[in-house]
């Protein structure tokens, strides 16, 4: 069905321009009229007419650590109109971040752009950026790729309650919680000088301590894990317990009151009507022992309660 009368040889962009500026090319006793099949004319006009997509390559750092700076390059490539101009437009969702226009094409050959974020944070973890790359002819000519961002962050860790040291009594429970934080999720482990803890007073990150043992002063550490830019991260925190003995156990003076606070540290003293205190109103303890003899209530003569007003 193809009946060669001639052959001529043209470069491509000879072909371009011929095509361009002579509408007669096309028309029977132009270039195609030795073919008879119409699908084929089409089929090369558009092979020598078109222009290709270009090659969008968006690469991004293994390592993307929060709170460091990441730069992403987007290599271009296969350009292939050099006599047009090129656009580069990033964006992340629906937000334009970057835009360069109007660079020369012939340019473009083996060309990076790149977009760089100053300060990584949590909220960029999976995050995609796209780069489009839009070769200005008639019609444009648009190709794109995206990345998805991995960030990772070393573990946090927190302790509450937040003071340290602790001090307990014999016999009393201490609750202690460790939160950690990073990406990945860390893993949690709490030791006692460097030996672990046993699974049964570890429960999801939390330690229960109901100390039995004489006085005595214990560091705990909670240590995270997790593997940031494929190397174990380990973060810890040191609480200082002090277990301490619980003073004697106080009765009211005769004619008297006594208060105790709650962590068992303070008694408090006072005399029913018509009596006063000797001694202290207030006892501290230390060291198991309160720190003063336990005072007393004292009948006051009834001449000086009439003058006093007792």
């Amino acid at each position: 069905d193809i009946y060669a009368v001639g052959i001529t040889f043209y470069r491509i962009n000879e072909l371009r321009a011929i095509a361009s500026s002579s509408s007669s090319l096309f028309t029977s006793g132009g270039l195609f009229n030795s073919f008879r099949s119409q699908q084929l004319q089409q089929s090369l006009i558009n092979q020598l007419c078109s222009v290709p997509p270009p090659d969008v390559t968006v690469i991004a750092p293994y390592s993307q650590i929060v709170g460091e700076s990441l730069t992403i390059a987007c290599r271009i490539d296969a350009v292939k109109d050099i006599d047009s101009t090129v656009d580069i437009i990033w964006t992340t969702g629906n937000t334009e971040v970057r835009r360069v226009e109007n660079i020369p094409a012939c340019l473009i050959s083996n060309y990076s752009d790149f977009f760089t974020i100053p300060v990584l944070s949590r909220s960029d973890n999976n995050r995609e950026y796209q780069c489009d790359v839009i070769i200005n002819t008639t019609p444009p000519v648009e190709g794109n790729n995206t990345v998805q961002l991995n960030v990772k962050q070393p573990p946090q860790m927190v302790i509450s309650p937040s003071q340290s040291p602790h001090r307990v009594t014999v016999g009393m429970q201490l609750l202690l919680h460790c939160a950690a934080e990073g990406l990945p999720i860390p893993t949690v482990q709490w030791h006692i000088k460097d030996d672990p803890v046993t699974p049964l007073e570890q429960i999801y990150q939390q330690l229960y301590l109901v100390p039995t043992d004489s006085p005595n002063t214990t560091v705990y550490t909670c240590v995270g894990r997790n593997f940031v830019s494929g190397t174990e991260r380990i973060a810890q925190v040191n609480v200082t317990v002090i277990v301490e003995r619980q003073c004697p156990v106080l009765r009211a003076p005769f004619r008297g009151q006594i208060t105790i606070s709650d962590d068992r540290k303070l008694a408090f003293f006072s005399c029913s009507r018509g009596n006063s205190l000797r001694g202290p109103n207030v006892l501290k303890c230390e060291n198991g022992q309160w720190n003063r003899p336990r005072p007393s209530c004292q009948l006051i003569p009834r001449l000086c309660r009439r003058r006093c007003n007792f």
